[in-house]
């Protein structure tokens, strides 16, 4: 098992009531969430990181301008979710 390092965490009260509604609901202490919620925010930017040099690849590998221009909605997307078309 991994040793563990004691820290002290300065987190907002709003996110702290929440951490602490989600460890209740799970019946886990506080710290546990917390780390539990720390993995999952490592992991999700893996993930997106992973998404993004894909997406990259298939720029630089496109055939062609209208390819690319497809690929850099799908980077957008990525990074930002999905976008809606402006209203006229």
């Amino acid at each position: 098992m991994a040793k563990s390092v004691r820290q002290s965490v300065t987190v907002p009260a709003e996110l702290a009531r929440e951490i602490e509604q989600s460890a209740k609901r799970r019946h886990e202490t506080f710290s546990k969430a917390l780390v539990n919620y720390a993995r999952l925010g490592i992991k999700e930017e893996e993930k997106t990181l992973r998404q993004l040099r894909a997406v990259f690849r298939k720029i630089r590998a496109a055939k062609s301008d209208s390819e690319a221009e497809t690929y850099g909605e799908e980077l957008i997307e990525t990074m930002f979710g999905p976008q809606q078309e402006p209203r006229a």
